[in-house]
């Protein structure tokens, strides 16, 4: 059979609990945590957006990348059109979610 605690080991769970709920509870409320419901809508929201831009990346840059001569100008183009969609993608992050994603220079 299972040793009942005593009363004082009772209270004294009871209040680490509530201390670590009330710890928790602050930092949602001052920005440290993000509920996991928004962080997967933000994620979901942001990898659909981009999914669909560059299953359509193809299809938008062909005019642009046909007239030209060299790989290095192709790759300009190519790699304008995954830069802006990358920033889309850091925006939805930031809009939904209030997280800054580092910029890393290319």
């Amino acid at each position: 059979m299972a040793k009942v605690p005593g009363y004082d080991t009772s209270r004294a769970r009871r209040e680490a609990a509530e201390a670590a709920a009330a710890e928790i509870k602050l930092a949602e409320m001052t920005g440290q945590f993000l509920l996991k419901d928004d962080v997967d809508s933000a994620v979901f929201q942001a990898a659909r957006a981009l999914r669909d831009g560059l299953l359509n990346c193809a299809r938008r840059i062909a005019a642009d990348v046909a007239p030209l001569r060299t790989a290095e100008e192709c790759e300009e183009v190519i790699e304008r059109e995954h830069r802006i969609l990358l920033e889309s993608m850091a925006h939805t992050f930031n809009e939904r979610l209030d997280v800054q994603l580092e910029e890393h220079a290319g």
